[in-house]
């Protein structure tokens, strides 16, 4: 199970529980781009929940479940 969802009213970011973060159009559904995954498919680790990613001066910043932060440039998944 991911993160709860936030959006800039065009864009809904979510964090997959594999810790990539992803970015969907809002009005069509249509995903725009990802992140790579911060876990690895051998990974033990299934986090309870996820926090929910952050929009802050043009950045979207998430938690993974390995325990780190990470921050995209923009946000326009598409450029990620």
């Amino acid at each position: 199970r991911g993160s709860a969802p936030v959006s800039d009213g065009r864009h809904v970011y979510v964090t997959a529980p594999d810790g990539r973060l992803l970015g969907v159009d809002a009005r069509k559904g249509r995903l725009l781009g990802q992140t790579r995954p911060r876990l690895g498919a051998d990974s033990d680790k299934v986090p309870a929940s996820l926090p929910v990613p952050v929009l802050a001066g043009g950045h979207v910043y998430a938690g993974a479940p390995d325990g780190t932060v990470f921050g995209v440039a923009g946000r326009d998944p598409g450029t990620w």
